[in-house]
């Protein structure tokens, strides 16, 4: 595993969001979209499902709820809020696409 394609994110405790390339075709299938054309907007829900696919890995038993209840940690948690999960998101797929460019708008 390679530690530098790793985001910590803080929600309940300390988490790591990781994309490898099984997550990255996993995400493409759940979002109904080629990755590099998420940054043209996301919804709630594909928000959850990115927590979910980066989050899993660590955490096997995560369901789709529980990332829900865990991005509600991390919003009143963190300075910032809903940017702070914008922020960890761009972060967290940058890193596994190897890009230094946006990958999220800033919302």
């Amino acid at each position: 595993m390679n530690k530098n394609k790793i985001t910590v994110i803080n929600m309940d405790k300390e988490r790591h969001m990781r994309f490898g390339m099984n997550a990255l075709i996993e995400l493409e299938d759940e979002l109904g979209k080629p990755i590099t054309e998420i940054e043209d907007g996301l919804s709630m829900q594909d928000m959850r499902t990115i927590f979910y696919v980066g989050l899993k890995w660590e955490d096997k038993k995560l369901s789709y709820a529980d990332v829900g209840d865990l991005m509600d940690e991390a919003i009143d948690n963190n300075e910032g809020g809903l940017q702070y999960l914008a922020e960890k998101l761009g972060e967290s797929i940058q890193k596994a696409l190897g890009s230094s460019g946006n990958s999220f708008p800033e919302n």
